[in-house]
């Protein structure tokens, strides 16, 4: 196009259409390959996107399911006619928070849950113990507790009593 745009290839603009001097101009539209098992480019990123929506919706599913902590069993009580079983452990949270110690109530059948029935919960590792001293009475006894650590202490559980006896003056 050099020479002032006159010559051979020289454009011009007819009907909107722009040519080469004396030749025909067809308009080609066009559109974006397919990939050989037929899918578009856009559906290709719809279905990225919404891979990447899935995985993160599982991975904040799964850390939200994972607990920081650990609860480890140190003894367990069934109840005179076996249908309940109280379980003592230990709580750990790792080293930001305390350890607690823990008593709950479930039935004996079930897995241990440390979650379910609990009756008993103290800031702090003591030596809890439980007994049975009816058909439907829980007895714990921490000799060492204060009453200012425990956070959790039930009088009744469905038609279980629970009674507790803390350290000394308490």
């Amino acid at each position: 196009m050099q020479g002032g745009g006159k010559g051979r290839l020289a454009r011009l603009r007819r009907n909107g259409v722009t040519g080469i001097k004396g030749l025909q101009t067809v308009m080609i539209q066009l559109t974006k390959p397919k990939s050989r098992r037929g899918i578009n480019a856009i559906k290709m990123a719809a279905t990225r996107r919404n891979s990447v929506s899935l995985i993160l919706v599982c991975s904040v599913a799964w850390l939200l399911s994972c607990s920081p902590c650990s609860d480890t069993p140190r003894s367990k009580a069934a109840s005179a006619d076996g249908r309940l079983v109280a379980n003592v452990f230990e709580r750990n949270c790792g080293a930001t928070t305390d350890f607690s110690s823990m008593v709950n109530m479930q039935s004996s059948s079930d897995k241990f849950r440390a979650d379910e029935g609990l009756v008993f919960v103290a800031k702090g590792r003591y030596d809890l113990s439980v007994a049975w001293t009816g058909p439907r009475t829980l007895f714990i006894t921490c000799v060492s507790c204060s009453r200012k650590n425990v956070f959790r202490q039930v009088v009744a559980l469905g038609d279980v009593d629970v009674k507790c006896s803390l350290g000394p003056g308490q």
